[in-house]
């Protein structure tokens, strides 16, 4: 049996899937960290250690948490829709962290299988 390109495309589009968000009849799609471009994973990831390293119980922290969650949820936000989708989430950092939190949990990359001993 041959695998084709499209079974591989199909393949990885349910094992890396997206999250998606609707509001007000749009509906956002997030993106898996290995469906994005080098550049645009570098982007986030350097967001993402920004956010780690964030004191969350002190307000000067938590000014600099907002452009880096913008960041992390713009560049995953397909078809360049992020800038939307932060104005849709307005100024409520909770939402957006929530929001960053629920992707991060649906477009977590599966463990990779156990090599034979």
């Amino acid at each position: 049996m041959t695998y084709t390109i499209d079974q591989l495309r199909a393949d990885v589009e349910r094992q890396f899937t997206v999250f998606e968000i609707a509001a007000g009849g749009t509906v956002y799609r997030l993106r898996n960290l290995l469906r994005i471009s080098d550049t645009e994973r570098q982007t986030v990831m350097d967001a993402l250690e920004q956010i780690n390293q964030t004191d969350q119980d002190t307000a000067r922290d938590l000014a600099g948490l907002r452009p880096a969650v913008e960041t992390v949820l713009t560049t995953v936000t397909d078809a360049g829709r992020g800038a939307e989708l932060i104005a849709v989430l307005g100024e409520d950092l909770a939402m957006s962290l929530r929001l960053l939190e629920k992707w991060a949990e649906a477009t977590q990359a599966p463990e990779a299988p156990s090599s034979p001993a």
